[in-house]
């Protein structure tokens, strides 16, 4: 897996030059395919081609017959159940991680449009996953941390049509040095909704710094964290203190909304899991490692028999 660190085009292109075998080898090699199985009897499977052509796991212990137990070659594994082979899967997942536009993707890989939205919703899926398994904890300890609400999709001035016709509201919270951020599409900007996300995702001790919208009223009595607040109608960052302010988060929110208009639109279904793979490349996106970081994450998700 470690050979995936420093991964360019020169060694997607070597890899792609591999025989369909030997690429399965080096997929096992990595850990991202079996290299053997073992049957329910304890015997190690073998490798058996059907006559469709397809690749399966077949016991061939004498106790079985007339009927072998068989399992698919790819059964448990990121390319379980997929009609593209894995080599286009693999170079489909390497544009991604380059974060190169979709367009780009379909005409590199000639897949088709509806194909390649659908691996991107399995790569933003893997990063929902990470998140579930190592949930976002920000701040602890003396560490600053931002708070804000954006709404998605305003009308400045009230003028132009409105984009769509539920407009979200996302919260962020941002923590200062680190510059990470923890994202989430909410319903209603009440306390009832915000305080259980800074009680769940922002360590007790710190030191949380919000504007005067009435909802973070309320942090003090939580007894958990210092709040400091300024009044955005007189100030942007408060003249008595200047490290008194929401710059960070306000310019998080900036990047989020660049990064949703540049895909020209965004269906709801999809926003939670867009915020994840924000989330994501803020921590894993470095160029030299963001395809290490996420096959050994597929990896640990899906483990494979060496």
């Amino acid at each position: 897996m470690e050979e995936l660190q420093d991964f360019k085009l020169v060694d997607l292109f070597e890899k792609m030059r591999l025989e369909g075998n030997e690429f399965h080898k080096w997929l096992a090699n990595i850990g991202l395919l079996h290299g053997s199985r073992t049957c329910t009897c304890g015997n190690a499977m073998e490798k058996h081609r059907a006559g469709s052509g397809s690749l399966h796991w077949r016991c061939n212990r004498a106790m079985h017959r007339p009927s072998q137990p068989s399992i698919g070659f790819k059964v448990g594994t990121f390319f379980e159940d997929v009609r593209l082979d894995c080599k286009t899967i693999f170079k489909l997942t390497y544009l991604w991680c380059m974060n190169l536009p979709l367009e780009y993707a379909e005409f590199e890989t000639e897949v088709g449009h509806p194909n390649v939205v659908f691996w991107h919703k399995k790569f933003r899926q893997i990063c929902a996953r990470y998140f579930r398994n190592h949930p976002i904890r920000l701040g602890g300890g003396r560490l600053i941390v931002e708070a804000d609400e954006t709404f998605l999709s305003r009308r400045h001035g009230r003028r132009g049509k409105r984009v769509r016709r539920c407009p979200k509201w996302v919260f962020g919270i941002v923590e200062r040095g680190l510059n990470l951020s923890y994202f989430r599409v909410v319903t209603r900007r009440n306390a009832a909704t915000l305080l259980p996300l800074l009680f769940r995702h922002v360590r007790v001790g710190s030191t949380i710094m919000t504007d005067e919208w009435r909802s973070y009223r309320r942090i003090t009595m939580l007894h958990r964290f210092h709040h400091r607040h300024v009044n955005h109608g007189l100030n942007f960052v408060k003249p008595a203190n200047r490290k008194i302010h929401t710059q960070n988060i306000e310019n998080k929110n900036g990047q989020l909304k660049e990064m949703l208009r540049r895909r020209h639109g965004v269906v709801d279904q999809i926003l939670p899991n867009l915020l994840k793979e924000f989330n994501w490349r803020e921590r894993f996106g470095q160029r030299n490692m963001v395809f290490y970081n996420f096959w050994s994450q597929v990896a640990a998700i899906f483990p494979c028999q060496h």
